[in-house]
């Protein structure tokens, strides 16, 4: 995405929202927009806008681990810990902990437990 690379998140939330419009049976879109809030310091508008893709996509991994990313930056450690774990379980076959252990958004999580919890 051409302003994804200009870091214009403004831009990137608008075309987020015409995709989850557009291409509802994918989580793409829910997850472009919480990145792009993400970015835009709105870390809790990002997790409060991709809870509802939980629902709607169970079987995609990418949506709790995002999830546990942002419920990490707002220090909801216990919470993101669950999310991740989830995340675990429905990966199947991709290896969600080599991620999370160079993810800088869950540093909080390693230093607490010392690695990651699971």
């Amino acid at each position: 995405m051409i302003h994804a690379g200009l870091k214009d998140w403004e831009t990137c939330v608008e075309i987020a929202r015409e995709t989850i419009a557009a291409a509802a049976d994918s989580p793409a879109g829910w997850i472009n927009q919480s990145n792009a809030l993400y970015y835009l310091k709105r870390t809790q508008e990002a997790y409060d806008r991709l809870v509802p893709a939980t629902k709607l996509f169970p079987g995609d991994y990418m949506v709790p681990y995002n999830l546990a990313c942002y419920a990490c930056q707002l220090g909801r450690l216990d919470e993101a810990a669950e999310l991740l774990k989830h995340a675990m379980s429905v990966a199947k076959g991709f290896n969600i902990r080599k991620m999370a252990l160079s993810d800088p958004d869950l540093t909080p999580l390693r230093q607490r437990f010392n690695g990651l919890p699971v």
